[in-house]
């Protein structure tokens, strides 16, 4: 994880360890948006970067959309498996930076994460 993306984890730590969650439970409009426009079908792979509490994600794997969401925050990810046990094994450690990822998708959606995809120099 680069140390700019620490931050956020940190972040979500403290949020957690107060009972309450980082960010809006209300989902990204513009992600069902470009689900629709470009026919992105409910059976597609899609790989979801950057979930982080789940805001986007849960909502599409609600409505059976074939959805991996990733994040390179333990604590994210931690978070949504706790909060969404249904959906605990959709959810998975990835840091794009570092990691490969051995799978293949149909779909990639990132919401706010572009930002944080730097090194740390």
């Amino acid at each position: 994880m680069s140390a700019y993306y620490h931050a956020y984890d940190l972040r979500y730590r403290q949020a957690h360890a107060r009972g309450v969650s980082w960010t809006s439970t209300e989902p990204t409009p513009i992600v069902r948006d470009v689900l629709r426009r470009f026919g992105i079908k409910k059976s597609a792979k899609i790989l979801e970067i950057g979930c982080g509490e789940g805001r986007d994600a849960v909502p599409l794997l609600e409505s059976g959309y074939d959805l991996k969401a990733t994040d390179c925050s333990e604590e994210a990810i931690a978070y949504c498996k706790r909060t969404y046990p249904a959906y605990a094994d959709r959810f998975a450690l990835l840091d794009v930076l570092n990691d490969e990822h051995p799978h293949q998708h149909d779909a990639i959606i990132a919401v706010a994460v572009l930002h944080m995809l730097v090194e740390d120099a």
